[in-house]
């Protein structure tokens, strides 16, 4: 497996990773427990960078982790997050002990803010990073999920140790780190680690971007999934999480770090998976089900943030007034509907931007369509 430099400092990490969110998992199907050895098998190939947060299973998937490195966790480098409700300097003190102790180690090798907290100055967030660091129980510190201003305020307020990484979407699909975020990381030392990477098992979208992931992958006798995996970690600064709970994925993932594509193949991607950005008017789109207990379903929810979101749309309004940066949000159309579509990811941000504009001004969208 090759490495990486995580930032600009000593510390080398697979270029992939293990990405160990629960979301994809079923406990019905076992236990919590059955990815021990899944997540011990990655290490043993070559995965040894692994991806965690108190979000993930309200604590569950540090509790999984620090079970299945504990025996070999000098072969690991471990990054966790703290929720942005505890962004506060004590909140962060507090949140990197509680995962310690389920992590069940003394020290975290990357701490990572999960998601910006407009209410909690960012100097106030990076003075308990800095404790943390003079405690010794955190070597860097990372971000995920910011913008590029927000990056740029969280290096000006981390005095002590540069701000090592950036952890962001990013997949064949969605490109859209690539027009300024990505050359922004590069040019300061940051290493990008990408979630998503095989946006959401589907690798990317659209019948010659597929064709032409299969024709290659053929070439090589590989999955189209390991040539995205592949096209991924051979951009510059770039190391792929993929997430999965099934050893066979966890070990053709880590053969994905063996494979080698030639500059024309890259390229040849590159151009065929260019990123297809869409200006989709906001009354097209159907934010959420009428169901939905997880998602605000009438702009007057969003404006009362009646599910309680950190950042609030009416705050994340206000940095997309103000210039900063969002991504698309990604759409799939309704079936059988002409010009109607359902949000697939960035329900937050739809609403926001309803908001920031008065529900005129179209949203930047990827569409992706299964057909």
């Amino acid at each position: 497996m090759i490495t990486k430099t995580l930032g600009n400092s000593d510390t080398r990490v697979s270029a992939i990773g293990q990405g160990m969110g629960l979301g994809g998992y079923s406990s019905s199907s076992g236990t919590y427990g059955d990815l021990i050895p899944v997540i011990q098998a990655g290490v043993d190939a070559g995965l040894t960078f692994i991806d965690t947060a108190p979000a993930y299973g309200e604590g569950e998937s540090e509790r999984i982790v620090g079970r299945a490195i504990s025996p070999i966790r000098d072969s690991v480098t471990l990054g966790t997050k703290v929720s942005p409700a505890d962004t506060t300097a004590d909140g962060v003190v507090r949140s990197a002990e509680d995962s310690l102790g389920r992590l069940r180690t003394d020290v975290i090798d990357l701490f990572q803010i999960h998601w910006s907290n407009p209410t909690v100055p960012i100097e106030d967030t990076m003075a308990g990073m800095e404790r943390l660091i003079q405690q010794g129980k955190i070597r860097h510190v990372g971000v995920s999920n910011f913008s590029v201003n927000e990056l740029k305020a969280a290096r000006q307020a981390l005095a002590s140790v540069p701000i090592a990484s950036l952890q962001v979407e990013y997949n064949l699909f969605d490109r859209s780190i690539e027009d300024t975020m990505l050359p922004y990381c590069i040019e300061n030392d940051i290493t990008v680690f990408a979630y998503s990477p095989l946006h959401r098992g589907r690798v990317t979208s659209g019948k010659r971007q597929i064709e032409t992931l299969e024709r290659i992958a053929a070439d090589h006798g590989c999955t189209t999934a390991q040539v995205a995996l592949s096209w991924l970690v051979s951009q510059r600064s770039v190391v792929a999480i993929p997430n999965t709970s099934r050893q066979e994925r966890v070990l053709e993932n880590a053969a994905a770090g063996e494979l080698h594509l030639s500059e024309v193949e890259q390229d040849e991607i590159s151009r065929v998976c260019s990123l297809q950005q869409q200006e989709i008017p906001t009354d097209q789109i159907r934010p959420a089900s009428e169901d939905s207990r997880a998602a605000f379903r009438t702009l007057q929810e969003a404006l009362d943030n009646t599910i309680g979101s950190t950042p609030s749309p009416r705050q994340l309004a206000e940095q997309i007034k103000a210039g900063d940066f969002l991504k698309p949000v990604r759409l799939m159309p309704v079936p059988g509907v002409e010009n109607e579509y359902e949000v697939l990811e960035g329900r937050l941000r739809y609403w926001a931007w309803v908001i920031a504009f008065d529900g005129k001004k179209p949203i930047t969208a990827l569409v992706d369509d299964p057909s």
